[in-house]
């Protein structure tokens, strides 16, 4: 459920706010129909009260403000820094990047706050069979750039804190510190 309200002032900018109450919605299409990318999928809750002021896209993205939250639960996060099962830490590549890979996850939520278009997070959590990671950074909406910390902890290998910054279709990773879980087998 939500409402959309739009203002459409006689002089000005129209104003638009929404409020969403999403239950049980099917994140993959959703983000695929908003983004065109569907780097997240699973079912769960996405609550999201958000105002915006401007003539076009860019002006409503530059001006979005707000807070909401996320809960996923059953899905699969797609991206570089997802691929436990062979390694103890995510492979980069001679140019910094890593390589695309999919985790199913158990569990993925997040509380976001939005301010002039900067999403900002301090609570992701991840959890997987796998994996799991907990975050917290920024993402500014237009044009799309990233600054964010994650922190995986993959069991029985180790954990890192990456940072990932950069334009979000070409970011680069960082692996700050890394810890190597012993092997406990004799």
């Amino acid at each position: 459920a939500g409402d959309i309200f739009i203002d459409a002032k006689p002089t000005g900018p129209p104003d638009v706010s929404a409020k969403l109450k999403l239950t049980q919605v099917d994140a993959g299409p959703l983000l695929q129909a908003i983004t065109g990318s569907d780097v997240v999928t699973g079912r769960g809750n996405l609550n999201a009260d958000l105002q915006a002021t401007g003539n076009d896209a860019d002006e409503l993205i530059a001006s979005l403000g707000g807070n909401g939250q996320v809960a996923l639960a059953n899905g699969i996060l797609t991206g570089a820094l997802v691929q436990p099962g062979d390694i103890v830490l995510p492979q980069l590549g001679s140019n910094g990047q890593s390589p695309s890979a999919q985790l199913p996850y158990d569990s993925f939520s997040t509380d976001f706050a939005i301010a002039r278009g900067v999403l900002t997070t301090k609570s992701l959590k991840l959890s997987s069979p796998k994996m799991s990671a907990t975050g917290d950074g920024s993402v500014v909406l237009s044009p799309c750039r990233v600054d964010y910390h994650w922190l995986p902890v993959i069991a029985g290998k180790g954990s890192a804190q990456i940072v990932v910054t950069g334009p979000c279709d070409a970011p680069s990773y960082r692996a700050m510190t890394i810890t190597i879980t012993p092997n406990s087998k004799k």
